[in-house]
């Protein structure tokens, strides 16, 4: 019988690809030994032309160890059986989603829901940090909480690039204005995750990626959305930026990002160049003005 460590090793060389294929920036530049601060206008170029451009990077996300819901269930009863009545995959909602339920008893609602203020999300406990850590590891999340019972679904990649064109082709990226210089020069980079290595070795290939707001039906719905993300990350007492990208001509593909309350959040697995970023904002009222 094949240990864990092996049984995902066989699956990486079964659906990923070769390294020259899925190359991110970072690798670009350690496979060419250029350095960051001094790699020159022509070399990011080249990337984004040559390396990147019209391949999509989530045939990993969909297809390995995604959703396993009969270890996620093993896996929370392990940790934390003295605050469970009972978890199981819920028959009662027909769906091919394996959606699980954890019904608590006094003690595990006390651990996780009490003094929590949203249906989708648990309290500040140490327990709940533990616990929303095993189900993101399972590629899970809170889809709903009840007075003894949580509920959680898994993410799955919806393809979104249509609705996107559908409303303009424009996506906006919140961030940090202190990272726009490096935004500027080397386009926008997928956050780093895990190494592939340390990824094998811990279950699951955590892909990276770089989020998004897509425009909504109304402006206001495109506004709402930008406002609720910058108050969800608490970047409305800092200095940050509000940038437009342009991605109208675009083939790479962008997924909702069902962890998210918004349903305008996406993401990718891609890059961005720089020469995509058509407006920046630095305050939500210009952002609301030229909207």
């Amino acid at each position: 019988m094949l240990s864990l460590n092996e049984y995902v090793k066989n699956l990486v060389n079964k659906y990923a690809l070769p390294i020259s294929y899925i190359s991110t920036f970072d690798e670009y530049i350690d496979l060419n030994d250029f350095n960051e601060d001094t790699i020159t206008d022509e070399q990011i170029d080249h990337y984004y032309k040559y390396r990147y451009n019209g391949f999509d990077r989530e045939y990993v996300c969909e297809n390995l160890l995604t959703h396993e819901s009969k270890k996620l269930i093993e896996k929370i009863n392990k940790k934390f059986a003295k605050y469970i009545d009972n978890i199981y995959e819920d028959d009662y909602i027909k769906t091919d989603k394996n959606i699980v339920s954890i019904e608590l008893n006094n003690a595990g609602i006390h651990a996780f829901l009490f003094g929590h203020k949203d249906s989708t999300k648990l309290n500040d406990s140490n327990e709940s940090k533990e616990l929303l850590n095993i189900i993101a590891f399972f590629n899970y999340y809170v889809s709903l909480t009840d007075e003894n019972k949580i509920c959680v679904e898994p993410l799955f990649t919806k393809p979104c690039l249509g609705t996107i064109k559908k409303y303009g082709g424009k996506i906006y990226h919140i961030t940090l204005k202190a990272n726009m210089k490096r935004i500027l020069k080397l386009g926008i980079l997928p956050k780093v995750g895990k190494s592939k290595e340390e990824s094998i070795n811990g279950y699951r290939y955590f892909p990276q990626k770089a989020f998004y707001i897509m425009n909504g039906k109304t402006k206001k719905d495109t506004y709402d959305a930008i406002c609720e993300t910058l108050r969800d990350k608490n970047l409305l007492s800092k200095e940050y930026a509000i940038l437009e990208i342009d991605v109208s001509k675009l083939g790479l593909q962008f997924f909702l990002d069902e962890a998210s309350k918004s349903n305008l959040s996406i993401y990718t697995m891609n890059a961005i160049d720089r020469s995509l970023i058509t407006r920046t904002w630095y305050d939500i009222n210009e952002f609301e003005r030229d909207l």
